[in-house]
């Protein structure tokens, strides 16, 4: 429903990443939240961040080894998965690798199924607002009381130390039945959702979504690193050919990376249905009609906002008077109060459903593009082959070849182009698609430029005299 309302109107939108200390990072989470997630694996497989095992069970221990190697030198270091069963598993390893490095306190106690002394580092799970302690918060156990079943708790995330008693122990979370408080060490993705890290260690399953990949890769200052196990699958070429990306058998991963798992409000759902079973170039000139009414939409939700504003404006002033000692006559603050509520209902009202369309629209074009892309590239047409050569194997100029693929389809696909041989078609007479193809064409030459392809440039050159000597 957020994002229906979000699609409806002009919301505010937070665009910059800040809290990635590397490129890496912030690029490979920029590229999962839009939906390209073979790219980002393939990103992290060139760093080395990404360790494939021959099975869960190895799967778990390199990624033990792994986080102990920075949780050792004092790096705010977790592991994550989506599995409350590997979380579980993650954690006692980790547990068994604390107490044999002598890292916890001899006196412990039992919560739920699990124990704990002074060292570990747990989760609470209940909300308790006398002690200004609440769920998936992170502590480190400074004490403990066995006698009296107290523990004192030192934050992670807040500069804070509670005392929690054997009646907060006893409680348990009202969701899900879980104990009060948790190891630590390892978190589902939902319980690390809100907290920063230096490191993250993450366990790829494929029956993560795009949304349950990017939370769980965009969780750190530092560094990311991802352990999957290979997809078993003996005659996959039947159902799809191997991504040009990845290796290590990844492309398992990569799909979940990419698939959508957010829902879709009811209302959407409806147009959703109605937009996907029609042609793209009907889509296009759906947008184009919608143009007028996506603009008297906009301007008459500004027009709201104005009047807002005022309404502030003249309370703030009314307030600031009675504090100076000095108040306006009731009679001149009753003809404002009720000037402004006469223009308030003569505003017209604020429809959405211009906008609506529009964002499925949207929506669906993206999607499509994305296919049209992912396809080209495993299989290039001739038009890419022409303007861009084989896709290079140097990963810096890989990455520039994708980037000119997905430039070229997504203009293809909403300008109609169908033209085998000429990867942008003819060049339009009518002005404004005339601007948008010229556009494309400097993009393309730019890849083509970072892909030193001197050849391709000087075909470009060549098709910009004829146009000149044609004018």
């Amino acid at each position: 429903m957020f994002g229906a309302l979000a699609a409806r109107t002009d919301p505010v939108v937070l665009d910059e990443v800040i809290r990635h200390e590397h490129d890496l990072d912030r690029e490979a989470a920029k590229l999962i939240r839009e939906g390209s997630g073979s790219e980002a694996i393939s990103v992290y497989q060139r760093a080395e961040r990404v360790t494939v095992s021959d099975d869960p069970v190895a799967r778990r221990e390199a990624m033990v080894a792994d986080w102990w190697e920075r949780y050792r030198e004092g790096s705010d270091a977790q592991m994550i998965a989506k599995r409350n069963a590997e979380v579980r598993e993650l954690n006692a390893m980790a547990r068994r690798r604390m107490r044999t490095e002598g890292r916890l306190g001899a006196e412990e106690i039992s919560v739920g199924e699990a124990r704990f002394a002074a060292g570990d580092q747990v989760i609470t799970r209940i909300n308790d607002q006398k002690l200004q302690v609440f769920n998936r918060e992170r502590w480190r156990i400074a004490e403990v009381d066995g006698e009296s079943r107290r523990l004192w708790l030192d934050g992670i995330d807040t500069a804070k130390r509670v005392c929690v008693d054997s009646v907060f122990l006893g409680r348990v979370n009202p969701r899900d039945g879980a104990a009060a408080i948790e190891h630590g060490y390892a978190a589902t993705i939902y319980q690390a959702q809100g907290a920063t890290l230096d490191s993250a260690f993450v366990m790829a399953d494929p029956s993560m979504t795009r949304e349950e990949f990017y939370v769980a890769t965009s969780r750190t200052r530092g560094e990311t690193f991802l352990y999957a196990t290979p997809e078993v699958q003996l005659a996959r070429e039947e159902i799809a050919p191997p991504s040009p990306y990845l290796r290590g058998g990844l492309e398992h991963i990569a799909e979940a990376a990419e698939r959508v798992g957010a829902q879709t409000a009811a209302m959407d759902e409806a147009l959703r249905s109605r937009f996907a079973q029609m042609p793209s170039d009907q889509l296009i000139q759906q947008l184009h009609e919608l143009s007028a009414e996506i603009g008297a939409e906009q301007a008459n939700q500004q027009a709201h906002l104005r009047h807002a504003e005022r309404v502030a404006e003249h309370e703030q002033i009314a307030r600031l008077l009675e504090r100076q000692g000095e108040r306006l006559p009731e009679g001149r603050m009753r003809e404002a109060r009720n000037r402004l509520e006469a223009e308030r209902r003569e505003l017209p009202a604020v429809p959405h459903e211009a906008r609506a369309k529009e964002a499925v629209i949207q929506s669906v074009l993206a999607d499509r593009e994305r296919l049209a892309a992912a396809a080209a590239r495993v299989s290039p047409p001739s038009y890419i082959k022409a303007e861009l050569g084989e896709r290079p194997s140097d990963p810096t100029k890989a990455r520039e070849w994708d980037k000119a693929v997905r430039g070229i389809e997504g203009y293809r696909l909403r300008n109609g182009i169908r033209d085998r041989d000429n990867a942008l078609g003819v060049r339009p007479k009518e002005p404004r698609r005339a601007l948008e193809h010229d556009r494309a064409e400097r993009r393309l030459q730019q890849s083509q430029r970072q892909l030193n392809l001197k050849r391709a440039r000087e075909r470009h050159l060549d098709h910009a005299i004829e146009r000149g000597i044609g004018r």
